[in-house]
């Protein structure tokens, strides 16, 4: 028998559209089970250490002032983050007795990020 899917939409912010030479400065997820919300995660992330501010992703932010200054307060280390992420997403998974299905958009930029952390 088939388990059933516990769908994750994620969502994330960064400073630059390159992974490893960019920062991933939050993530978000939204565990949806059977059509409805069931739970959810977000952790802002403190830049690496090496990394770079693209310039035209600086622009846009510099438009979403508010946002900015959301995503850079109370940051954690992104490993602790990611650790977290990812425990959340165990005890979904075993809470539901289910598989998980991410979703994001566009996939390949957000998975990118999450890949390399």
């Amino acid at each position: 028998m088939k388990k059933p899917e516990l769908h994750i939409s994620i969502d994330i912010e960064t400073d630059g559209p390159c992974v490893g030479l960019n920062s991933m400065l939050a993530i978000g997820a939204v565990a949806y089970f059977d059509y409805e919300e069931v739970d959810s995660f977000y952790a802002k992330l403190l830049p690496m250490e090496d990394a770079q501010q693209n310039s035209e992703t600086m622009v846009w932010w510099a438009t979403q002032p508010e946002a900015w200054e959301e995503v850079n307060k109370d940051q954690e280390e992104a490993i602790d983050a990611m650790n977290r992420f990812g425990m959340w997403l165990l005890d979904r998974k075993r809470e539901f007795n289910a598989s998980l299905s991410a979703v994001a958009w566009p996939a390949a930029f957000d998975f990118g990020f999450i890949n390399w952390y």
